[in-house]
């Protein structure tokens, strides 16, 4: 029963995020119409038939049975071809005839298009500054890519890779977080990997990618896992830490001569060294130096630390949307790039791989789900601001055009232009439902053969990295 109300609540959750998403663009839409003294008719959260609808002020509102969507009927603003698409027109939205309207201006246009952006940037900011503060109780804005563990015998293990290093550059493009790099790699059979090792040294090394199981057409480097920068976050007064002189920002990067790929695997190492003397070698304003600590056994906690506390490494609220915006053009070049077209377009998902990232954002915890909804939120406002008809890009295309010629084009050849893209629009969609389909279904046959010719257990837990521990 309760993993029943596990699942109801993880559906509630994906609702009412992706609602959110949607609702906070057509309400930048809404308001900034209003302000301009614009005439607005219905605002819609969703498409098709009304489930709910009520006439308040002037304005119907309604919830459409088709959720991945919504619009705000902006008569002044939107072409006629739209009105049959979203139903403006229909007595049981509008209750009276269309009175004459005067048109928008270019100006008017031009800034309402850019509202509904501007609406899912403000919720990408602030979600992006929850995520900062619920998860980061030692701003100190340091990010890294640090290789946790490579399998002995994989091609990163081949061409190199260790555990420890932190990996600056990627196809002389610089990399401070590992969502970052994998946006690189995704696209690339074989990458330059610039690294920074354990001791300070600079190397460069070429790995060969490999197909991703879990993303169609994406690839990856496998037998690498995720390190952390190990840097202390604050050190306890009278701790072994403080006697042996370790300060706030130091990095540690080697414990006992073995190079340190973590904070977790620091952790676990630290557990067989009670009231042993261990190495500790840090890096202090780019130089390393070294320190000898006893761990000792935490009796509240019941773990063996040093006294220090590690910086939990989440980014700035600025990073966070930088890095979600760079992904999105990254990707968006690629797919105008012709030899890496093919893979960036098997890598586009639909409506269900839109939902199942979510509920498996959801699924591991509230902090990720609101970080997906940070992304999807800066992903609709750069999406939204292309150059398309039907998307507000089209209208201030228009109304730039206009606005620099004097001229507006012929209602009819406008109404002709977004009714096709809507067709064009409608039938991709269908398209990308169709494939995520296949997709999703070949996975669970992948997933359940594993499982079934597996007889260790699999480890299935999404780990998002962050956090503060106290070793």
């Amino acid at each position: 029963m309760s993993a029943i109300l596990s699942q109801i609540i993880s559906l509630v959750a994906v609702l009412l995020l992706f609602s959110l998403t949607i609702l906070i663009h057509e309400w930048g839409h809404f308001i900034v119409a209003r302000v301009c003294g614009l005439v607005a008719e219905v605002f819609s959260l969703g498409f098709g038939p009304a489930i709910w609808r009520r006439r308040w002020r002037g304005v119907t509102w309604r919830i459409g049975l088709i959720p991945f969507g919504g619009y705000v009927t902006l008569p002044q603003v939107d072409p006629a071809g739209m009105e049959v698409v979203q139903e403006q027109g229909a007595p049981s939205d509008t209750e009276s005839p269309r009175r004459p309207l005067p048109p928008a201006t270019p100006w008017q246009r031009i800034v309402v298009s850019l509202a509904g952006a501007a609406g899912n940037l403000l919720l990408a900011y602030g979600l992006a500054w929850i995520v900062f503060l619920a998860d980061r109780p030692l701003p100190t804005g340091q990010e890294g890519t640090v290789v946790g563990s490579v399998e002995t015998g994989s091609a990163a293990w081949e061409a190199g890779l260790r555990p420890g290093d932190q990996i600056e550059e990627a196809d002389g493009k610089p990399v401070r977080t590992w969502p970052a790099l994998h946006q690189i790699l995704a696209l690339r059979e074989e990458v330059r990997l610039t690294l920074r090792r354990a001791d300070g040294r600079r190397e460069t090394v070429v790995v060969r990618t490999a197909p991703d199981d879990r993303f169609e057409g994406m690839r990856s480097l496998p037998g690498v896992t995720e390190g952390t920068l190990c840097k202390v976050g604050t050190v306890t007064p009278g701790s072994p830490a403080a006697q042996a002189g370790l300060m706030s920002g130091d990095i540690i990067r080697f414990l006992d001569g073995e190079p340190v790929g973590g904070w977790g695997e620091m952790l676990e190492r630290l557990q067989s060294r009670e009231g042993r003397p261990t190495e500790i070698r840090f890096e202090r304003k780019g130089s390393l130096q070294t320190a000898v600590v006893v761990p000792y056994r935490d009796p509240t906690l019941n773990v063996v630390r040093i006294g220090i506390r590690f910086d939990s490494l989440v980014l700035t609220p600025f990073v966070q949307i930088r890095q979600d915006a760079t992904g999105i053009l990254r990707f968006l070049r690629s797919l105008l790039t012709p030899r890496e077209t093919r893979r960036a377009a098997r890598g586009v998902g639909g409506a269900i791989s839109i939902v199942a990232a979510f509920w498996l954002h959801v699924q591991a915890g509230l902090l990720m789900a609101l970080s997906f909804t940070r992304f999807l939120n800066v992903n609709l406002a750069i999406l939204n601001l292309l150059p398309l008809p039907v998307l507000d890009g089209g209208h201030l295309v228009l109304a730039l055009g206009e606005w620099i010629t004097g001229r507006r084009p012929r209602e009819a050849v406008l109404r002709a232009i977004f009714n096709l893209f809507f067709v064009l629009l409608v039938g991709l969609m269908l398209l990308l439902v169709f494939r995520d389909v296949q997709v999703w279904s070949r996975l669970r046959r992948q997933w359940r053969e594993s499982a079934s010719s597996s007889t260790a257990p699999v480890d299935g837990a999404v780990e998002d990295g962050k956090g503060t521990t106290i070793p």
